[in-house]
């Protein structure tokens, strides 16, 4: 056995042995983890209640004030105690480049130098070597605050910035990192990473048992993480589907989809897993309106036709037509502006352009619910946008009682966001400005809200942010700056905390 064998089965054993550990812990009741106590003079249970109010940021610090303390914080009894409580919090961890402005322009400035000094032969002007990919890392948001808390460390495996194209998903306080290419080799990864929020650190978990990119990726009971669909290294379209469990560090095989899904989405709807849209190897591009639903009781696929269709009623055809004709105009593709969802309480919601959907899994209808406000309504604030004309969808995420949805602002962040564009294109754009990164929050309409919908649109404007409301919606405009970044997010996901 060579050095390389012995260090990975060090790790191996080393890995087995703390997940054994922590499952012995969360087998345990919360307070027989500790049998000493917590805070000296006081009984476990009242110092139970003061350490779970303690923020997430300054868990790191408790972990260092002894063993014990650290065994509590990283026990999966304690986050949930912390969510019967009441005192987790909700984040939106976002992939975004980071602010490499300085190093583009130093680069543009030696380009500039060298074509001086060069000769201006149309050979020498074509050796100019190719931008490089942009360096992603993760920025945590807190909706709640309208502030960004913090830019998530680099994993040490990759220095050179998070995988591009991964995919990314919230599980039980966690942060799940999956797959995407090599950012300087374009290698397909097979690799799983774990953010510990307590312990600001990032873990590798077991490998993807197959080469896939370009997948759906759902969670199932806060604690499974599917992956299905996508394509492999030879653009072939995929129906299989794997899951990892979370706990156990295991991966399994599942049953296949009723047919190849690249570019699907996954969604976790009444406890079941969506796979919704995507295209085969056959006709790339041309996105399905059936979905598969993965039942885990059964341990299989239920195909159902026509789920992502569009609304049948005249008056809505009539205003497709209109949003489709302002998308052609502006290069956005009207399929890839569709094709965001995501589920809150329940409800499967999904933007088409400027109106949110939601749907029906009884009739498998699709039914609007809102519109996005336009730049018209807000003049005076500047902070509204027509999606169609200078914005397109970045991302929209189910976050507590409210849907976030990011826009990046302008005619080129439209065309940088259809999912139309091939992956290697996508690679080779580095963005040569900073874009405008705006984020509205909509808020299912309910009794209380509407009471005090007066009350709460003076309140927010008072902070610098602007509502929209009416009898059956209400939108809130605010303001993102992130500073070290580059403003348009390519993917966002909730966390729990």
């Amino acid at each position: 056995m060579d050095i390389c064998e012995l260090a990975a089965s060090v790790r191996s054993c080393r890995s087995s042995s703390v997940n054994e550990k922590r499952q012995r812990m969360d087998q345990m009741p919360l307070y027989e983890i500790a049998d000493e106590e917590l805070i000296p003079g006081l009984p476990n249970d009242v110092a139970l209640q003061c350490l779970v109010r303690i923020p997430v940021q300054a868990h790191a610090q408790l972990q260092r004030v002894s063993r014990k303390w650290r065994e509590l914080v990283n026990s999966s009894q304690y986050y949930e105690e912390r969510k019967r409580e009441g005192t987790t919090m909700h984040f939106v961890c976002t992939v975004q480049a980071l602010d490499q402005q300085s190093k583009i322009k130093r680069r543009q400035q030696q380009q500039q130098q060298s074509t001086t000094t060069a000769s201006n032969s149309p050979s020498a002007a074509s050796s100019s070597p190719p931008p490089p990919p942009p360096v992603l890392g993760v920025s945590v948001l807190n909706p709640r605050e309208r502030t960004r808390e913090q830019r998530l460390p680099h994993i040490l495996q990759h220095p050179h910035g998070l995988p591009l194209f991964c995919r990314l998903v919230g599980v039980n306080g966690k942060l799940v990192v999956l797959g995407g290419w090599d950012p300087v080799t374009w290698e397909t990864l097979r690799s799983v990473y774990v953010y510990h929020f307590s312990s600001q650190s990032w873990r590798r978990g077991a490998d993807i048992p197959s080469t896939r990119s370009s997948f759906a990726c759902g969670v199932l009971n806060d604690r499974y993480v599917f992956v299905a669909g996508g394509h492999d290294n030879r653009k072939s379209a995929l129906a299989t589907a794997e899951v990892y469990d979370l706990e156990k560090d295991e991966w399994r095989i599942l049953p296949r989809m009723s047919e190849e899904r690249d570019e699907s989405i996954a969604v976790n709807l009444n406890g079941k897993l969506y796979v919704i849209s995507g295209y085969s190897t056959e006709v790339p591009g041309q996105f399905l309106k059936s979905a598969d639903v993965y039942e885990p009781e059964k341990n299989s696929w239920t195909r159902i036709e026509d789920m992502w269709s569009r609304p049948s009623s005249m008056q809505q055809r009539q205003q497709q037509q209109q949003q489709q004709q302002q998308a052609e105009d502006h290069d956005l593709s009207s399929s890839s502006a569709g094709r965001v969802f995501t589920v809150l309480s329940g409800t499967l919601y999904s933007l088409d352009h400027n109106t949110l959907f939601s749907y029906s899994a009884t009739n498998n209808t699709w039914s609007s619910v809102a519109t996005l406000p336009s730049a018209a309504d807000h003049d005076q604030l500047q902070l509204g946008l027509e999606l169609n004309a200078a914005g397109a969808v970045c991302s929209l995420t189910a976050v507590k009682d409210s849907l976030l949805l990011l826009l990046a602002a302008g005619p080129s962040a439209a065309a940088a966001s259809s999912s139309r564009m091939s992956s290697s294109s996508r690679a080779q754009e580095v963005p040569d400005h900073h874009q405008a990164f705006k984020a509205f929050v909509y808020k299912p309409p309910s009794p209380f809200r509407l009471s005090t919908a007066a009350a709460a649109a003076e309140e927010l404007l008072q902070e610098g942010g602007s509502r929209f409301s009416s009898c059956t919606t209400q939108w809130e405009a605010i303001g993102c700056k992130a500073n070290g970044f580059l403003s348009v997010p390519q993917f966002a996901c909730a966390v729990e905390v």
